[in-house]
């Protein structure tokens, strides 16, 4: 049974910034992917609460980022956990998605 702390919860500041807490995987994606095409334009995600994140929440994160570059929005990450900066610099996504230089290579 997962933890409660697991759960994925997916909200949006006063500022428009998306704040997601929780756990994406396969199953709760699909609620990350609705908050973000709920509103067209800058797509600005605080990922601060994030512990988990798999291979469909990165896939998300790279779609969005690039249909934003596509159509000229802004995608920012203003937080990050440690456990996703980790998986970011594992996949070497950290300067694509954090705009960052990517020492790992």
């Amino acid at each position: 049974m997962a933890d409660e702390s697991d759960v994925l919860e997916v909200t949006r500041a006063e500022d428009g910034t998306i704040v997601v807490t929780g756990d994406v995987d396969a199953h709760s994606v699909v609620d990350l992917s609705r908050e973000i095409d709920r509103r067209p334009g800058a797509v600005i995600l605080d990922l601060g609460g994030v512990g988990f994140i798999d291979s469909s929440g990165i896939r998300v994160l790279v779609e969005t980022h690039s249909r934003c570059r596509d159509v000229g929005n802004e995608f920012r990450i203003v937080a990050v956990s440690a456990p996703v900066r980790r998986l970011f610099e594992i996949t070497g996504l950290t300067g694509y998605l954090l705009g960052e230089v990517d020492e790992s290579n």
